[in-house]
């Protein structure tokens, strides 16, 4: 996912959920809305990779870093791997996608 695409699904969850919280709905139309709704949530939280290429340049390094202490040795830099979490989307469920 881009990161257009991925600012083109959180608007589109945004309206649905706007449609679903008036309440102007047929059943079968608030059924549709619904699982449109639990369909666009899981797409926005499904990717591991951070979506712009400085946060990956980021999550790379970290990952590296702990790699190489591990293999050599210096377990301080192993700390660096659970740090990659917080570039994570999946992890973070888009609390931190504004913070740039």
């Amino acid at each position: 996912m881009t990161k257009a695409e991925y600012a083109n699904a959180k608007t589109t969850l945004a309206n649905v959920n706007d449609i679903l919280r008036e309440g102007h709905l047929t059943q079968d139309d608030r059924v549709k809305f619904e699982v449109l709704s639990v369909t666009l949530t899981e797409r926005l939280i499904a990717p591991w990779i951070p979506l712009d290429w400085g946060r990956r340049g980021i999550v790379v390094a970290l990952a590296a870093a702990g790699f190489y202490g591990v293999w050599a040795g210096a377990e301080f830099l192993a700390w660096s791997w659970p740090l990659t979490l917080i570039f994570s989307p999946r992890i973070t469920g888009g609390n931190f996608h504004s913070v740039r």
